[in-house]
């Protein structure tokens, strides 16, 4: 199962905490992950794509920084 949603915790104004989230390929060919966010947000990715095998997983890293309280 994928996960609904990344708890980054408590990050401090000004702060960062980046997190690796990993997503298994559970169809029945090679998986193309593409992504983005947009400009402006305190979240970014770190990777935008990634391939990988049936029955392999993905690894995605998000990172947080909040920019006001």
């Amino acid at each position: 199962t994928l996960p609904m949603g990344i708890d980054f915790g408590k990050v401090p104004v000004g702060d960062q905490k980046t997190i690796s989230v990993k997503l298994p390929n559970i169809g029945e060919a090679r998986a193309r992950m593409v992504g983005s966010l947009p400009a402006g947000t305190s979240f970014k990715l770190l990777d935008s794509s990634a391939e990988f095998n049936l029955g392999e997983s993905g690894e995605i890293k998000v990172r947080y920084q909040p920019k006001a309280q």
